[in-house]
């Protein structure tokens, strides 16, 4: 990993994260940073805590919590008091990435025969660099068990601050049994999860065939990054 920033930039702490891969905990003398690396020690993402009164900052220590928490440990200077404190850090999150699937009409009934439903797909870069994760679809079956990915999973590459949408059409075959389907969408580094987002459909029977026999086909606008269409855009 190299330095991605202007200043001299110092890692104080590390975890390793479900993927094999590590967060990193250090800053640049002024702002708090945290590195996200695979499992190979390539730059993933980076997230920059700055607090407007702090002059200078260092962290040198991070733990996890048992709730996927993460507490921050080090010192900072504040200008207005002119020395130096202890300060603890408790952040919620660290998805570089959301993703959010939207139906395009409600509910959705799928005929015993089979049938299909279109949705809007949207992948955002959260963090301050680029991102190169991974999309995927799965689908619950009314047993509970899953079925997939029925999508991807799809290499991206997310601009910082940048985002994606796309109409997609899932079609459903007259095998899959009856009942109610979660439909959901991730976004990580497959098969590593960061956000998911899901909706539901019915079917109201099956068409008498094998759930493998018809395809769970999905099409819709293109994920290629050479595309025409302006895929990344600034939000």
């Amino acid at each position: 990993m190299t330095n991605v920033g202007e200043e001299e930039e110092v890692c104080r702490s590390i975890i390793e994260t479900p993927d094999a891969g590590f967060i990193l905990a250090g800053g640049d003398g002024a702002d708090i940073l945290l590195w996200k690396v695979n499992h190979l020690g390539v730059l993933q993402w980076i997230d920059r805590f700055m607090v407007p009164q702090w002059e200078s900052s260092h962290c040198y220590s991070m733990e996890e919590t048992t709730n996927g928490e993460f507490i921050l440990g080090g010192t900072w200077y504040w200008n207005g008091v002119g020395s130096y404190d202890v300060y603890l850090l408790r952040i919620q999150g660290l998805e570089q990435a959301s993703i959010s699937l939207s139906p395009q009409s409600v509910p959705i009934i799928i005929p015993p025969s089979g049938g299909s439903f279109q949705f809007n797909v949207s992948l955002t870069n959260c963090g301050t660099i680029s991102c190169t994760p991974e999309a995927w679809i799965s689908v619950q079956l009314p047993s509970g068990s899953w079925y997939g990915p029925v999508l991807g999973p799809i290499n991206l590459n997310l601009s910082a601050g940048g985002s994606l949408e796309r109409l997609r059409t899932q079609n459903v075959p007259g095998g899959a049994p009856a009942g109610t389907y979660v439909y959901r969408g991730y976004i990580g580094d497959y098969p590593a999860k960061w956000d998911s987002s899901s909706f539901t459909f019915e079917k109201l029977g099956s068409g008498g065939l094998e759930l493998g026999t018809s395809s769970w086909s999905n099409t819709g606008q293109s994920f290629d990054e050479n595309d025409e269409a302006v895929i990344i855009h600034p939000s």
